[in-house]
């Protein structure tokens, strides 16, 4: 992309630069096209895996455009098609580490915290009747109450069954589905909570 050796490819880009500064939605367009393939691969560079199942890499790509259409000034800095790519990197990798940081370091969030529910066993927050203090019976029952709210009653009879202590694979022999099924369902309602 070097345009050292082409004068008028050096013209053609402060050009560019010059009509995207003034706001030219056709300039913008442009250097999307020119530039979106660099940015999709640093993204994808730089996403962590953890961060995978949470995010799509087209998210931060959207939001490495929106910050170059929000400050268009700053493309007067770039006095070359590699200058631009490099600065466009740059925010795509910001943007990256910014949200990991964020996930990281957020107690409710941490993705280090994350386990499988695959071979693990599934604690739910339900109404504990041995709980000594009524506070500790009316919270359980408000997340009982959230995780089934709106739901079939098959899921509510699935949390029933969970509470009752039955394995997965009882639960489902009694309720007629997959277990696969049942870990899908039990996932989706305790996930209200993380809400």
């Amino acid at each position: 992309m070097n345009s050292d050796s082409d004068p008028d490819g050096e013209h053609r880009f402060r050009d560019l630069i010059q009509r995207l500064k003034d706001g030219s939605d056709d300039a913008f367009q442009e250097i999307l096209e020119r530039y979106g393939p660099y940015v999709i691969r640093s993204v994808r560079r730089h996403l962590d895996r953890r961060l995978r199942a949470r995010f799509d890499s087209q998210d931060f790509v959207q939001a490495v455009w929106m910050t170059v259409h929000e400050h268009r000034d700053r493309m007067a800095c770039c006095a070359s098609p590699d200058s631009l790519m490099a600065l466009l990197v740059t925010i795509a990798r910001r943007k990256v580490r910014y949200e990991f940081r964020r996930h990281l370091q957020a107690e409710k969030q941490n993705i280090n915290r994350e386990r499988s529910i695959q071979n693990e066993t599934l604690v739910l927050p339900l109404p504990d009747h041995t709980a000594q203090r009524p506070s500790q019976l009316v919270i359980a029952r408000e997340q009982w109450d959230l995780m089934v709210i709106d739901e079939p009653a098959k899921y509510r009879e699935i949390m029933e069954l969970r509470c009752e202590g039955l394995t997965l694979a009882e639960i489902a022999d009694r309720v007629g589905v997959n277990e696969r099924t049942v870990r899908r369902i039990i996932r989706k309602l305790t996930e209200k909570l993380e809400v």
